[in-house]
């Protein structure tokens, strides 16, 4: 595993694991530290300690996708999704093929969002931890006109009424 891999920021699908799994605090959007947190046992039998937990939201164009629960575990490499919790706390299904996987409303059936594979592993599109606000100046006459505000000479017009 090379270091590019390691610093992955992705959220794989795991059909295997009973709950969402995580090594990067700042992945989470809040965390909870409890002195009754769980100890996770990984496929090849190890144990890991988890030191807090927290959640996170993934936008879509019709509706946030929630992981709930999320534990914090420094000795995974991966972020991992359970597809059995984050079917149950989103009540959506997930459709699996060669390709990707499509997540569908549970009521409706309708598409929430469609994930196509990069790679061996089924990851969900997560927001990139790397963005940034980009924004322009808009000079104050503008703002002005956007927004009703009278200019100068209007005030000026205004200051030689008589009310």
């Amino acid at each position: 595993m090379t270091y590019q891999d390691l610093a992955d920021h992705g959220w794989y699908m795991d059909t295997g694991a009973t709950a969402h799994l995580t090594s990067q605090p700042g992945a989470l959007s809040l965390t909870q530290n409890s002195s009754s947190l769980p100890i996770v046992t990984v496929g090849n039998g190890s144990s890991l300690p988890v030191i807090a937990k927290g959640f996170t939201s993934f936008p879509t164009s019709s509706r946030p996708l929630y992981l709930q629960k999320i534990l914090l575990c420094p000795g995974i490499l991966k972020n991992l999704v359970s597809v059995r919790q984050f079917t149950k706390d989103n009540s959506c299904s997930i459709e699996f093929d060669h390709l990707g996987f499509l997540v569908k409303d549970l009521c409706t059936r309708a598409p929430i969002i469609r994930c196509d594979i990069k790679g061996p592993l089924y990851s969900i599109k997560s927001p990139s931890p790397h963005q940034a606000l980009v924004a322009n100046t808009i000079g104050t006459k503008v703002w002005h006109c956007r927004l009703g505000h009278p200019g100068n000479s209007t005030l000026r017009f205004y200051r030689l009424l008589v009310f």
